[in-house]
């Protein structure tokens, strides 16, 4: 009897039915849809994360030596400053580093991405900045007592100030990029740590490569800082790297 109330009850509302296999199905096909998706995800994000640890498996290597390069050209762009000879060349660097940089730029999170995609580009206006300036460089005649006083007061004006500037940006996002580039590959008990801002780190290279002869005079670049404080401000870059 019951079976039959069933039967007629399901003819009598043949469309409303008809509407809940419907919606039933559809449902189903909604949770297997979101289902494929969600794995499909998960699959993308474990590919990426294994080029990316690929990819990062050679640049902490590659910071390093761009790290060095850098170094060598504030430590041209100081002897410019100072009006010296220069007797060195133009540094170089291997450009299959900045390949590295590049490939991890296709793999990593938005915020080492964006860093990477900095990186990249204040190279390429740095060599281009720095050759400029050392194509077209003479040397001029200044008392040694004087030397720092004198670069301090250069750095701020033309090619000398806007080499000092993409150098030093340079460094220190040479600097920042090194937790992510150990991540996951080496033990880091140092990331936690707060790195110092980015002014007082260029303070300290300035002091660190610059050439000191009066040790009761100590270059401590106030004028040059004080372009470079501006610039921070203008480019955001003041804060303190976590």
């Amino acid at each position: 009897m019951g079976f039959y109330y069933v039967l007629n009850w399901i003819y009598d509302h043949e469309t409303l039915v008809a509407g809940m296999l419907g919606v039933g199905a559809a449902s189903v096909s909604v949770y297997m849809l979101n289902k494929q998706i969600k794995q499909h995800q998960a699959f993308r994000e474990t590919d990426r994360k294994a080029r990316l640890y690929a990819a990062k498996a050679v640049l902490p290597l590659a910071l390093n030596h761009l790290y060095d390069y850098g170094q060598q050209c504030l430590r041209l762009a100081i002897t410019m400053c100072e009006g010296r000879e220069v007797q060195t060349e133009l540094p170089i660097l291997n450009l299959q580093h900045m390949d590295v940089c590049k490939e991890c730029i296709e793999f990593a999170d938005d915020e080492n991405r964006k860093k990477l995609e900095e990186l990249v580009q204040i190279y390429q206006i740095q060599n281009a900045r720095l050759k400029g300036w050392f194509d077209e460089y003479q040397p001029e005649d200044c008392p040694e007592n004087r030397r720092h006083k004198f670069a301090d007061k250069r750095a701020c004006f033309g090619q000398e100030g806007m080499s000092m500037t993409s150098t030093l940006d340079l460094l220190l996002l040479t600097d920042d990029l090194w937790s992510f580039a150990r991540s996951g590959i080496y033990a880091e008990p140092e990331a936690s740590q707060k790195v110092e801002s980015r002014l007082k780190r260029a303070k300290f290279y300035l002091l660190h490569y610059s050439k000191t002869f009066w040790v009761a005079d100590i270059n401590e670049w106030p004028k040059f800082l004080a372009v470079y404080e501006k610039h921070l401000n203008v480019t955001g870059d003041t804060h303190t790297s976590p």
